[in-house]
């Protein structure tokens, strides 16, 4: 079982955005382009097990991928746990749907809002599309 087509958008939206800060990383630095050596090793056991944030986020993707919300949020939320942002924004549209747990849409809109502390626009994005959409309890659960 994968991933319906109402995920799909805010998935890639997500990627795009991890990607964009990638992009504008490497335009403040001149570097060489990675080789496949370097791919290798970032993708490597030993690098992901020194970066618990990017090995649990990949983790939370993979069983996201399969279907395995459950798993997937557990990824997910260790992920969170370091401050990863592309996580954190996948617990919130997991919540708003209901993905691995109930829906809970004023836990989602906190989670959107965690992601979106440091400005990331399509997370900002997300964040008031949820408020906007919440009605007066959900709104009060927040604050």
């Amino acid at each position: 079982m994968g991933v319906n087509s109402n995920g799909r958008g805010l998935v890639w939206a997500i990627v795009l955005a991890c990607l964009a800060a990638v992009q504008a990383l490497a335009a403040q630095e001149v570097t060489k382009p990675i080789s496949r050596k370097q791919q290798a090793t970032l993708s490597s056991a030993v690098f992901l097990n020194a970066h618990p944030d990017m090995k649990h986020r990949k983790q939370g993707w993979d069983a996201y991928a399969e279907g395995d919300f459950a798993l997937a949020r557990a990824q997910f939320l260790k992920a969170a746990w370091y401050g990863d942002k592309p996580s954190q924004a996948m617990l919130a549209e997991m919540d708003w749907k209901g993905e691995g747990a109930a829906v809970d849409r004023a836990s989602a809109y906190t989670w959107a809002d965690i992601a979106a502390e440091r400005g990331y626009a399509v997370f900002v994005g997300v964040r008031e599309r949820y408020w906007r959409a919440l009605d007066s309890a959900e709104k009060a659960r927040v604050a």
